[in-house]
């Protein structure tokens, strides 16, 4: 039987106090940000855990709608404060947070 540990706080904390130093993410991201179309008008994001590289979708392309989809809590509420950091309007905070509240 398989356990999704991701839907455990400590686990999704566990790894944002570690995402910051992981080698080479703004590089990764930089390079996937690279492969959305200009004209992109949806954005899903699967998985998105503490939301930062959609909130780096949004910055480059603030017309377009953003999903954002995770198993984690505890990673939905980290969505609010990366939102926050980032500046993004106060609109897309708020829908952030009336669909992720529990």
């Amino acid at each position: 039987m398989s356990v999704n540990l991701w839907t455990l706080t400590e686990h999704a904390l566990d790894y944002l106090s570690r995402a910051d130093s992981i080698p080479h993410r703004a590089e990764g991201e930089s390079a996937l940000l690279e492969f959305i179309p200009v004209a992109a008008q949806l954005i899903l994001d699967l998985g998105t855990g503490d939301g930062r590289l959609l909130a780096l979708v949004k910055q480059d392309h603030p017309s377009a709608t953003a999903v954002a989809i995770d198993f984690s809590p505890a990673m939905l509420q980290a969505t609010i404060s990366v939102s926050t950091k980032m500046l993004l309007s106060p609109s897309w905070r708020t829908i952030w947070k009336l669909l992720f509240r529990h």
